[in-house]
């Protein structure tokens, strides 16, 4: 009875040292966003202990001023263990109003986005699991400008401005499990 006691014993301590050692080499976080009116996904790999690769995509509207979506992929840089700073580069396309006053016409720049961004990763307990992300970026729309509105003899419809930039603020919170 105590030998298989101390066989169960080792093997248990060994399993649990596994994990340990295992829960330090975490590759893959995967979350889901929230911003005050938006939300979004996110996933990131840990190519180093302070350098990841992944993607994201998001949908974020501020009622009827403007609305904007993407689809990034994301480099983040760690200087310590939960702070980060990043960038993104993909397809964006913002819609804004331009002018409520003079007619009401509405805008939207479609194209290629620069988002640089700031946040924190914070686990949940152990290292791995559960974890809390809030974070800030800023994406900036390089694109096709159109607006829509009335145009006197071409009537109503999309008039192509030609090229156009944007910028969008977002303000988001993560909930998501790393393993």
């Amino acid at each position: 009875m105590t030998k298989k006691f101390i066989l169960c014993l080792v093997l248990a301590v060994v399993m649990v040292s596994g994990v340990f050692a295992q829960s330090g080499n975490i590759k893959n976080w995967i979350s889901g966003e929230v911003s005050l009116l938006g939300a979004g996904v996110r996933y990131e790999y840990m190519l180093k202990p302070n350098i990841s690769i992944g993607g994201s995509s998001y949908w974020n509207t501020f009622f009827l001023i403007w609305s904007d979506w993407g689809i990034d992929f994301s480099f983040r840089y760690y200087p310590g263990k939960i702070f980060y700073f990043g960038v993104g580069a993909g397809f964006h396309q913002q819609w804004t109003i331009f002018s409520v006053l003079s007619g009401g016409r509405f805008g939207n720049v479609m194209g290629l986005a620069i988002t640089p961004e700031v946040g924190w990763k914070i686990d949940v307990g152990s290292p791995g699991g559960f974890f809390v992300s809030p974070g800030m970026k800023l994406p900036i729309s390089l694109g096709v400008n159109w607006q829509r509105g009335y145009y006197g003899y071409y009537g109503y419809g999309d008039y192509n401005r030609g090229f156009g930039w944007g910028i969008s603020f977002i303000a988001y919170v993560g909930l998501g499990y790393a393993w």
